[in-house]
């Protein structure tokens, strides 16, 4: 939750003249018990879409999944826009119930324009509602014992960025509203004490923020200082949750310099009492147990770990396929509800079952496009460098022949390939997975298949996958997320490392185009293979001539032009291309990732033409690197990584 104006404006104004879009995925999990037992899960469906230049919309709507009837409804739209007229926004940061019932509620966050104003609304809307200029609600929480009560976190300023508030209050019910603080921020109440609630030191605005935690007794009249953990950033980003013994309190947040942390207190969060017990570099997600004390469930990426002791130790409790977005433990049970981004999972000690489930954008599964008539036309090159230094160049194709039904009752494409790694094969694309499987009858106990690529694994990710190398049942990591250009297209890459037990072969897939390129390398030499043109649906890319021509006309440059290296990654040389419509003084420099000058491969005047330089990086160390061409008043920077 936890939304920030400054946060969607940013992510609105860099995306506004991106053509590329997020089809609906999961994005958060929550729930909560009704006085009858019965289930309700929230999640939040995250979807952008952008039409040119002219119109965007980003779409973060919060939904409630009754699981006693299967019946899901929209309960609250998050939605920030853009179009000719300007921005327009309304965001819901958080939300809680009256007495566990889903149709009493209260909710707050930002909406507007840009002046954006921080509101308050009850379910009714009925009374007076509580505005304020700029900034965004963070916290919303009823008190257990008087339901007239509430407690709210803002971080909210008139126009000018004055006049804070960072706590208020009501005790009429939501209809009238009081200041409780200007400088600490509200996280939470105790549940069995409603006078004591949590704090962070939020006061931005008069630079003394250092989010660091308090405590208030008696309803905000006087706080003090109870962790002096701080992360000296505006995250925004504290939790507090309770124990079933309310005497163990668990704080989790992000700081700046130690990424996200979970902390126990068990002297109901007095000073001297917090201890770290977890902490990641990425977000991970919390849920308590609340009837078993000392139970608490951690999703950190795709495992879910467990403790029963208070979160001084921890176990793995199940490992999923994709990076989890939220957990709720149903209390009373044995079951946990966990979200990915295309998939809501019921979890129990014997069973994971998927409960709710989104398509696979088409844009993902375009990164392997199998239909009959598709065809791909490489340049391989081949360097030799034992007994003596040779070279070769040849043009190899991929083709999907047909579709066929193979033994195992499953539809497959035919597809001959003629590079190194190729062969004829049957493959198919799992639309429900996001993997595409290659058929070999050898394996009796895979449904005579195995997969080759995992569409929907992210940068970072290890997969047990195999589409070239030398042998089955290897791993791949996905090594880089980057973008196509060519043929003045912009398009999705990803980069992916094929670890096989010897020489691990580089590859990517392209939206819309497919496989693209492969290097690979052995003990006395390494190759190319690098697409010049393809047919994809009918519609032709590129060069599709599979013999070589010559040429002896002059090429005639039109424009500047800086091409990505190959080949990339590389080991321990790439070339590097580029091209000048007019004759002017040109540098070519490369940097590292921190902006350091590497080398500076050119520096001097050219006239109009074609070039191209070979980079030797066998001093540098394995990592991401950027080379930048200055030519006249053209500036241009790519991405290379360097694989050792």
């Amino acid at each position: 939750m936890k939304n920030r104006v400054v946060i969607f404006s940013l992510f609105l104004f860099t995306n506004i003249f991106s053509q590329t879009g997020v089809l609906p995925q999961f994005s958060e999990l929550k729930g909560i018990e009704n006085k009858n037992g019965n289930t309700y899960l929230f999640y939040r469906l995250y979807e952008d879409t952008t039409w040119g230049e002219d119109y965007f919309l980003l779409k973060n709507d919060i939904y409630k999944f009754d699981l006693s009837t299967g019946v899901d409804s929209l309960l609250f739209t998050d939605r920030a826009g853009w179009d000719e007229n300007g921005t327009d926004f309304h965001h819901v940061d958080d939300y809680d119930f009256w007495n566990s019932d889903v149709n009493k509620y209260i909710f707050g966050g930002t909406s507007g324009d840009f002046y954006p104003y921080t509101y308050i609304k009850r379910f009714d809307y009925l009374g007076s509602l509580f505005y304020q200029w700029r900034g965004g609600v963070d916290n919303i929480s009823i008190s257990k014992q008087d339901d007239s009560l509430i407690y709210v976190g803002c971080s909210a300023n008139d126009l000018a960025g004055q006049n804070p508030f960072r706590t208020v209050k009501s005790t009429d019910g939501g209809y009238n509203w009081q200041i409780v603080s200007d400088s600490l921020e509200f996280i939470e109440v105790m549940p069995d004490d409603d006078q004591t609630f949590f704090c962070f030191n939020n006061n931005y605005y008069t630079y003394h923020y250092d989010g660091r935690l308090y405590k208030t007794t008696d309803g905000g009249n006087n706080f003090f200082l109870v962790d002096t953990l701080k992360d000296e950033w505006d995250t925004n980003d504290e939790e507090i949750r309770f124990d079933k013994n309310h005497d163990y309190v668990y704080r989790i947040f992000n700081s700046l310099h130690f990424g996200y942390i979970f902390s126990v207190s068990s002297q109901r969060g007095n000073l001297y009492t917090w201890e770290t017990k977890f902490s990641s570099s990425s977000k991970f997600y919390v849920s308590i147990d609340d009837s078993v004390s000392g139970t608490i469930y951690l999703a950190n990426g795709k495992q879910i770990l467990y403790s029963t002791d208070y979160g001084n130790s921890f176990n793995l409790f199940r490992t999923l396929e994709r990076n989890i977005v939220g957990i709720y433990k149903k209390p009373n049970s044995d079951i946990l509800y966990a979200a990915t981004k295309y998939n809501i999972y019921e979890i129990n000690s014997d069973t994971i079952l998927v409960i709710k489930s989104l398509p696979i954008p088409e844009n993902i599964l375009s990164l392997y496009p199998l239909a009959t008539g598709n065809k791909w036309i490489f340049n391989e090159y081949g360097y030799s460098y034992d007994p003596f230094s040779k070279s070769a160049l040849r043009i190899t194709t991929r083709e999907v022949l047909q579709d066929t039904v193979a033994p195992n009752g499953k539809q497959y494409y035919l597809l001959k390939d003629e590079t190194r790694f190729g062969g004829y094969f049957l493959e198919r694309v799992d639309s429900l997975e996001g993997k595409v499987y290659r058929y070999d009858e050898s394996l009796n106990s895979s449904g005579y298949e195995y997969v080759t690529d995992d569409l929907l694994a992210e940068v970072g990710d290890t997969v047990s996958s195999f589409r070239m190398g030398y042998g089955k049942g290897i791993f791949t990591i996905v090594l880089d997320k980057t973008t196509f250009n060519k043929w003045n297209l912009k398009k999705s890459k990803l980069v992916f490392v094929n670890y096989s037990f010897i020489h691990p072969p580089v590859y990517s897939l392209t939206q819309d185009i497919g496989l693209d390129s492969v290097y690979y390398y052995y003990d006395f030499g390494e190759g190319w293979v690098i697409l010049k043109g393809c047919i994809i649906n009918g519609i032709v890319y590129g060069d599709t001539t599979v013999v070589s021509v010559d040429d002896t006309k002059p090429s005639v440059v039109n424009s500047f032009g800086l091409e990505q290296n190959y080949p990339n990654p590389f080991n321990p040389t790439t070339k590097i291309s580029w091209q000048s419509p007019v004759g002017s003084w040109q540098t070519l420099k490369v940097y590292d990732i921190l902006g350091n000058e590497i080398s500076t491969i050119v520096n001097e005047y050219k006239p109009a033409g074609e070039y191209e330089v070979e980079f030797d990086a066998t001093d540098l160390p394995s990592g991401v690197y950027f080379y930048q061409l200055k030519a006249g008043n053209f500036i241009k920077t790519n991405k290379m990584i360097l694989l050792k």
